[in-house]
């Protein structure tokens, strides 16, 4: 029984980093389109950049698009969204042009143009930008529309995938998740049934219904019947893109292999969980685990699960998909018993409600399996999606401090993994002479320190990067949190404005409902009201009239640290906030529906 403890004490320190990492996920989710020549078909010379970012919102009723390009070669004569996979062209679904300024695009698509099947195009990756210009008539630089997120496979092992087929009870269940930049698969798998111990256990190339050879050893990643680890897939990653890595299990009954699983990708928008009795509140001292994947319908409307489990105490009697974040118990969603079969879960749930999808793209939801000896639940995994937490950045020169005065403008986007280890960062900017360019840790309208600095990765006013927590300037569970906290900005400074000539601060969510903001007009601009101002003890906050549906209310400091959340109720008009143990200095007061920011700012005395 202490070994159960002791598993269930490490377990609970890796769940709650889990808790803290996936805690940044919101219902919005990002597109990107990295536009260039080489996408264009035929191919052309053109060395001009491009970018776009689109942010759907969590009631997926708008649309937020942000477009920017550079080193055109001649005047731009259209921009539209056409229908076509990589290497194809298609026809064209939206005309972009009525939306230019100023070089770039900033719009939100909403009502009748918005439709399901536009959105269910966006995630499946089937639409393009493309940018036409004098010379380049038909398209000079063009980038596919994806979805920010990292790449999931899954293997459902059985004996009948053997080479020769094997005729066994067992099965098995893993999910993988190949991060975007491609330096990690993590992993997560469960096998029950099996003739004996696992003797053996590796990747191996080879298509489905043929044999290959061992790519990678998995034994160091065993216990008992359940893998979980990540390696690094660089020596056999062509394979594992092209469907051509199989999960090999081997016990003495079967040494060349009893259950077998190819590596595939899901069709539909994939989640996962990995199910122990740590995650239980309260946890349960078990040796049980299980392993699950769920996979969204494009529309959204429906979700296939698919759950192994081993080492339960007695027979499933029920399970369910409860409502709760990692850490919390919750009410139950979704009853999924009628898919038990034995140690399997799985079936369709149909009709998902837009809340439910929701609470699932957040993190909120979690499955539950429970027996006879735990009637309350003896192992729990939260589900958790690949897409990947998505941010938006609009750069002009309004938003330096103080102002500059300049025609320049860029967009950008950055995206983080659900586990907050790595920040997928482009941006193209249209000013001269770019010197360097870096994140800066400040809210909109105050200066801060670099962060991070990306000026030896410009090429032609565009920087395409991954800043990773293996880096020499590593990415951290903070610079995380102050991506969440909208508190750093990106800077790009060029030859005659060294101090930076166009800024976009780094938003969660959309770009744009979001108004530039210096400091010197914030009490003009914002739609905020706050009063008295300069405050002493008790700050009055009237709320302005938008939706506030889950909204979050914040008080944060010149460098963006939350040092308030204030509750409030939804049918509130004003609500007074008590400062007093502030100290004296500059803040900012911040309404987040998730689709909308408005901010003011205010002066404690």
């Amino acid at each position: 029984m202490r070994t159960n403890y002791a598993c269930i004490t490490t377990l609970a320190l890796a769940l709650s980093a889990l808790a803290t990492s996936a805690a940044h996920l919101r219902p919005h989710l990002l597109f990107s389109a990295r536009m260039n020549s080489a996408q264009q078909v035929p191919v052309n010379s053109s060395t001009a950049l491009g970018l776009g970012g689109l942010t759907l919102n969590g009631t997926r009723d708008t649309l937020c698009v942000n477009i920017g390009w550079n080193g055109l070669s001649s005047a731009l004569t259209g921009l539209h969204i056409h229908q076509g996979l990589p290497g194809e062209n298609g026809p064209v679904l939206l005309d972009l042009v009525p939306f230019i300024q100023d070089n770039r695009v900033l719009t939100m698509l909403t009502g009748a143009t918005l439709t399901p099947e536009l959105i269910a195009m966006h995630l499946r990756g089937e639409l393009y930008l493309n940018l036409h210009t004098e010379m380049n008539p038909n398209g000079e630089i063009r980038g596919q529309i994806i979805p920010e997120a990292d790449v999931a496979f899954v293997a459902d092992l059985n004996g009948m995938q053997q080479v020769p087929m094997v005729s066994t009870d067992g099965y098995g269940l893993g999910t993988f998740l190949l991060a975007k930049h491609n330096g990690s698969l993590k992993f997560n798998a469960v096998f029950t049934g099996l003739s004996g111990p696992i003797t053996a256990i590796h990747f191996h190339s080879g298509a489905m219904g043929t044999s290959g050879p061992v790519v990678q050893d998995l034994a160091a990643f065993l216990n008992g019947n359940t893998l979980n680890g990540e390696v690094d897939p660089t020596p056999f990653l062509a394979d594992l893109m092209a469907g051509n890595i199989y999960l090999n299990v081997h016990t003495d009954a079967n040494p060349n292999g009893e259950v077998r699983g190819q590596l595939m990708k899901p069709m539909g928008i994939p989640f996962d969980a990995m199910l122990d009795g740590a995650q239980q509140v309260p946890a349960v001292a078990t040796d049980a685990r299980g392993a699950a994947s769920m996979v969204a319908t494009w529309d959204m409307d429906s979700i296939w699960y698919d759950v192994v489990v081993d080492g339960l105490s007695g027979p499933m009697e029920a399970a369910h998909l409860h409502e709760g974040a990692l850490g919390t118990a919750g009410p139950v969603v979704i009853d999924i018993a009628d898919g038990i079969n034995g140690n399997r879960i799985s079936g369709w749930i149909t009709n998902v409600m837009m809340d439910d999808m929701i609470e699932l793209l957040e993190g909120n939801l979690y499955l539950n399996v429970h027996t006879a000896a735990n009637p309350n639940g003896e192992i729990r995994g939260q589900v958790y999606r690949y897409l990947r937490e998505g941010y938006a950045i609009a750069l002009d020169g309004a938003q330096q401090v103080p102002s500059v005065n300049t025609s320049a403008s860029g967009a950008g986007i950055v995206s983080v993994d659900r586990g907050q280890t790595n920040a997928h960062v482009m941006f193209v900017v249209n000013a001269t002479q770019v010197e360097a360019a870096h994140f800066h840790n400040g809210v909109a309208g105050t200066n801060g320190p670099v962060v991070y600095d990306m000026s030896d990765l410009i090429m032609d006013n565009g920087v395409f990067t991954y800043w990773k927590n293996t880096d020499a300037q590593p990415f951290l569970l903070a610079n995380s949190v102050q991506f969440r906290n909208d508190s750093l900005y990106l800077n790009v400074h060029t030859m005659n404005h060294p101090s930076g000539e166009v800024r976009g601060q780094v938003r969660r969510g959309a770009v744009c409902s979001m108004s530039t903001t210096g400091v010197e007009d914030a009490g003009e601009r914002t739609t905020l009201s706050l009063y008295p101002v300069p405050v002493v003890d008790r700050l009055n906050i009237a709320l302005p009239a938008m939706p506030i549906r889950s909204a979050v209310l914040e008080v944060v400091d010149v460098m963006g640290a939350v040092v308030l959340r204030p509750a409030f109720r939804a049918s509130s008009s004003t609500i007074t906030v008590d400062v007093s143990a502030l100290p004296t200095g500059i803040y900012f007061a911040r309404l987040s529906t998730g689709d909308q920011l408005v901010t003011a700012r205010f002066t404690k005395q």
